[in-house]
């Protein structure tokens, strides 16, 4: 009995045994990393089971060389590429330097401009008359590398006295083989003596250069002057020949109205800019005007710099000086120009404009351009 029981056992354990194994299925332990053996994903022994299929290549787009930028954009390598800002020079004149009498020119300061690309010049001067009983005037000019806007300036200094600040400007381009910037100056009076009017150590001069890419030219920095539009715009103009009486001329007012204009580009990227104007009013008869030296210094004449939507940016102001009761003399320089960069937004601004106006009699008549007298208007944008 115990033995049948024994063999029931066993039988029993076998079974239980058998049952387990078929129950357990195949484990994934079973096989090795690199086992073929079937799982619950594999169906069709025939199916491409790479887990990793190799895309298909996709064919390199097509690239179309730039050939050409927006405004204020350069071409660089087939794109286009933002013109770079302009830089910025400043240099003080370490010498005082004394006149020489018309037409000799003495140099009041000379550089080579370590850049390239178009550049405006500003110079800010003061002159004095040593002379204690003649009245004695100035003129100068910069030449800016290959210049193209250089026409001089100058006005009038009573005996003993020096001018308030004055500023001269000019426009070039600054090349590898001319960066040369020069300030030059002369006198000149009835009985003229060379040395009679000084320029002191102290004055100085600005030098703003742009991006010298060809697109970026008169993007961020521009400067226009009366003399060139008019003889633009004159059949009776040679080239090369100085301005004369018979020179186109604009005639003043006794209101503010327009001398010049220069668009201002939307250069991409600048945020301030820096407006800069200056012009010489000169009376066709000195005679006419009553203000001698040592007279009333109720302003002649008012020059103003403003925008087309924005109004009036800057503005100067003063006296004609009509020397020892007329004669040749009469010309005044202002200088209507911002004391620092403003805010620039090109959809307010796209244009300035150089306005005078006369609070003289109207029958007295001031010009700019004839024989005498240049007026300017310029720009300089910065980020």
């Amino acid at each position: 009995m115990q033995k049948r029981f024994l063999i029931v056992a066993a039988l029993c354990l076998l079974v239980a045994l058998l049952f387990q194994n078929c129950a357990g299925g195949f484990h994934s332990a079973d096989f090795g990393q690199g086992s073929t053996g079937l799982s619950s994903q594999t169906g069709n022994s025939n199916t491409n089971t790479n887990p990793n299929p190799s895309p298909t290549p996709t064919p390199s787009p097509t690239v179309t060389p730039v050939t050409h930028c927006d405004a204020g954009y350069k071409l660089v390598s087939g794109a286009c590429a933002a013109c770079a800002a302009p830089r910025h020079y400043q240099y003080s004149f370490p010498t005082a330097t004394a006149l020489k009498c018309s037409p000799t020119e003495s140099t009041l300061f000379e550089i080579d401009v370590p850049d390239q690309g178009y550049a405006l010049a500003r110079s800010t001067l003061v002159f004095q008359n040593n002379n204690t009983t003649v009245p004695y005037y100035w003129n100068a000019q910069i030449l800016v590398g290959n210049f193209s806007v250089a026409w001089a300036a100058g006005d009038d200094i009573c005996p003993a006295a020096s001018t308030p600040t004055k500023t001269v400007m000019g426009y070039g381009q600054l090349t590898a083989s001319n960066h040369h910037l020069v300030v030059r100056a002369y006198q000149g009076a009835d009985g003229c003596v060379d040395g009679s009017v000084l320029a002191p150590a102290g004055n100085s001069v600005d030098v703003w250069v742009e991006d010298p890419a060809p697109e970026c030219a008169k993007q961020d920095i521009n400067l226009v002057s009366t003399y060139d539009v008019m003889k633009t715009n004159s059949p009776n103009y040679v080239a090369g020949i100085f301005p004369s009486s018979t020179f186109p001329y604009y005639a003043w007012t006794n209101s503010m109205t327009p001398l010049l204009t220069v668009a201002v580009p939307p250069t991409p990227g600048r945020s301030k800019i820096l407006v800069l104007g200056s012009v010489e009013g000169t009376p066709v008869n000195p005679t006419d005007v009553s203000y001698t030296c040592g007279g009333s210094t109720s302003p002649h004449l008012i020059g103003q710099v403003a925008s087309n939507n924005l109004g009036i940016l800057a503005q100067a102001e003063g006296p004609l000086v009509t020397l020892n009761g007329g004669g040749t003399m009469g010309h005044l320089v202002l200088s209507p120009q911002m004391a620092s960069p403003a805010a620039y937004d090109p959809i307010y601004l796209s244009s300035l404009q150089l306005i005078v106006g006369s609070n003289l009699s109207s029958s007295i008549s001031v010009t700019t351009g004839g024989c005498c007298g240049d007026g300017k208007i310029g720009f300089v944008k910065s980020p």
